[in-house]
């Protein structure tokens, strides 16, 4: 990878050797004709000018870096006579932007929770009901349906039950307080993320969100 400088700033690149396109920057940028070789597999650095360099890239180690609170910036480029160094160094996140992904986190937590299906016992048999958006309306609607004395014959993933109008009451009060449940917790981590004054006490957030 090369880079061509002026100036001590960086014009062009990094990008592989590329004679064309090198001698178009350098004429379009700089004003200056100047013919390269086909190839340059030595990384070879080209003088044009005083001002002017092709120089081959050299890159620094990255530094270590928390990517849920910190992010890396750069490159920045250290210049010698025969090859540009290329960094980069960690900086901190913005709190206000940290505290906006994290609860961007929390909220999918919450979501995978919500629509993730509970156990429910009904006629003393453990069976999993569906939470997905749309899926469990099902139940509501069977409820809303059935008359008090009927009996509807219901398909769970362990089994087939005659579900009475009380035993679908139980499964709709069970999906609604499963989902309540799920944005209370979503409301309780959102409050303590807002609460949070530094970027460490977000980390530690971070942390015990991801043992749960």
């Amino acid at each position: 990878m090369f880079v061509i400088v002026q100036d001590n700033f960086v014009i062009h690149g990094p990008r592989d050797w590329n004679k064309r396109q090198f001698e178009e920057v350098l004429k379009e940028e700089c004003e200056v004709d100047f013919t390269l070789e086909t190839r340059n597999n030595e990384n070879l650095p080209i003088v044009v000018s005083d001002m002017i360099k092709i120089l081959p890239i050299t890159r620094m180690p990255e530094p270590s870096f928390n990517g849920k609170i910190q992010r890396l910036d750069g490159p920045f480029w250290n210049f010698t006579d025969t090859t540009a160094e290329m960094s980069f160094v960690a900086t901190d996140l913005p709190i206000e932007a940290v505290k906006n992904f994290f609860t961007t986190i929390i909220a999918n937590a919450r979501y995978t929770k919500e629509v993730g299906g509970i156990k429910q016992t009904i006629q003393g048999v453990s069976v999993s009901v569906d939470t997905a958006r749309g899926s469990r309306d099902i139940f509501f609607q069977a409820f809303l349906s059935i008359g008090d004395t009927e009996t509807i014959n219901w398909k769970f993933p362990e089994t087939w039950l005659e579900l009475s109008k009380s035993d679908l009451s139980e499964i709709v009060s069970a999906g609604r307080n499963h989902i309540q449940t799920c944005f209370d917790w979503e409301n309780t981590w959102v409050s303590r993320a807002n609460s949070a004054t530094t970027l460490d006490e977000l980390n530690t957030l971070y942390d015990e969100l991801e043992a749960e």
